[in-house]
C-alpha cells in the first residue's frame, strides 16, 4: 500500500506542471497564498505539500483535487468559483 501511495504522489509534479501549462506561475502563487518554495518543491518532486496546500493549489489552477493528488478522474473542475479565479488570473496574464 505504501508503494502505491509513493507512485501516485510521484505523478504530482507532472500534474502540477500540466495544470500550470504555459501560464505565469507567480500569478498562481499569489492567488493561492502558498509560498513560492512550496510550489517549486512540489513541482520539482522534492516534497509533497500538505492537504491544505494541495486544496489551495487545485482551486487556483481550476483542477479537481482528487485528480491533482491521484491523477484519476477528470482534471477540470466545473466549480464557478474556481473558474472565476482562474479566468481572472489568465486575463491578468494576457494584459501584461
Amino acid at each position: 500500500e505504501h508503494g502505491e501511495q509513493v507512485s501516485v504522489l510521484a505523478g504530482l509534479p507532472g500534474r502540477l506542471k500540466e495544470a500550470v501549462g504555459d501560464h505565469v506561475l507567480s500569478k498562481f502563487i499569489r492567488a493561492s497564498g502558498i509560498t513560492q518554495p512550496t510550489w517549486h518543491n512540489a513541482m520539482a518532486g522534492r516534497s509533497v505539500p500538505s492537504l491544505k496546500s494541495l486544496e489551495a493549489m487545485a482551486k487556483v489552477l481550476g483542477v479537481d483535487l482528487a485528480w491533482l493528488i491521484t491523477g484519476k478522474g477528470d482534471a477540470l473542475v466545473e466549480d464557478p468559483d474556481v473558474l472565476q479565479v482562474n479566468t481572472r488570473l489568465l486575463s491578468k496574464r494576457t494584459k501584461q
